[in-house]
């Protein structure tokens, strides 16, 4: 029986040396539209994306302001949770830019949120990826051993809202052949779940899938 689902690709595009500006204003974000569906009486949700933001990394203070303008807005725009595809830091062995990044998290409080590691992240992916893929565990909301692959390198969580249920599977940088496998096994366990999918590298601008990527079933 094929999976069905609603799918949500949440893919950073890799453009070497792009390093975001934080300093610059945010542009203006829309207001709240209030919609609400009259027929199951359901209040439409968020979810807070970001990713490549390694420039905030460099400039002190500027994931706070992220964190702060989520925190403010939970209940306007009703924020379920909090994800990220990787590159929150411009070097992953620089400690000081992991405690910028750690402000953040600190600062969107109790909203569950779900990290997976990018290029940037990891840095050094041969010599020591288990390092980088913990701090991913110790910064996401708990997640079940059960529920993680090869040192949290696949990882997903369940969660349900305005009576739908939802799956989020993450794939941090350096996933390949059997960890696809291991994701699509899961999927299959949870076929009536709409399907949340968080990876930092997926898809090229053009649209096509990345080498590692093309294993991904189409069914």
């Amino acid at each position: 029986m094929p999976v069905r689902l609603m799918t949500i690709l949440l893919s950073a595009f890799l453009f070497t040396g792009a390093v975001p500006d934080c300093a610059l204003e945010p542009e203006e974000v829309p207001e709240s539209t209030g919609i609400t569906d009259a027929d199951s009486g359901s209040n439409p949700f968020s979810i807070a994306w970001i990713s490549d933001t390694q420039g905030c990394a460099y400039h002190k203070g500027e994931y706070g302001k992220i964190a702060e303008w989520i925190a403010e807005n939970r209940e306007e725009f009703n924020i379920r949770y909090v994800v990220g595809t990787g590159d929150y830091v411009g070097k992953g062995t620089l400690s000081g830019q992991w405690d910028e990044f750690d402000s953040f998290v600190e600062g969107i409080g109790d909203i569950p949120n779900f990290f997976v590691a990018g290029n940037h992240d990891i840095e050094n992916l041969e010599k020591n990826p288990a390092e980088a893929l913990s701090r991913m565990d110790r910064i996401t909301t708990k997640i079940p051993e059960s529920q993680k692959y090869k040192d949290g390198i696949g990882k997903y969580e369940l969660f349900s809202e305005n009576g739908m249920d939802y799956i989020i599977i993450g794939l941090s940088y350096g996933y390949w052949t059997e960890e696809i496998e291991w994701a699509q096994g899961v999927l299959a366990q949870y076929p009536e779940r709409k399907g949340i999918f968080l990876f930092h590298n997926f898809m090229a601008p053009s649209g096509s899938l990345l080498s590692q990527a093309e294993g991904w079933s189409k069914s």
